[in-house]
């Protein structure tokens, strides 16, 4: 494999995933109704078959997603498929 080009640099598994979900929803201006999961917010999330945290960051690509949700509803189903 290819060594990480600078590595000090590089995000931490919980910096990137921040990023992506509340990080994503200020850039939007939806902060105030996306991007975590509380009371009174977008319910939009997926269940991966494994958690970012227990796994080699080399590994994180193999993550599956098991299901999406978006508005708190179903709308993909690995298992149904």
């Amino acid at each position: 494999s290819i060594p990480p080009y600078r590595l000090e640099e590089a995000f931490t598994v919980e910096e990137a995933l921040d990023i992506y979900t509340a990080g994503g929803a200020y850039a939007s201006y939806e902060e105030n109704f996306k991007g975590k999961i509380l009371p009174g917010m977008v319910a939009d999330f997926v269940i991966l078959d494994k958690s970012p945290f227990d796994v080699p960051v080399q590994e994180i690509h193999r993550i599956r997603n098991i299901a999406t949700y978006l508005g708190g509803k179903c709308v993909y189903d690995a298992l149904c498929q």
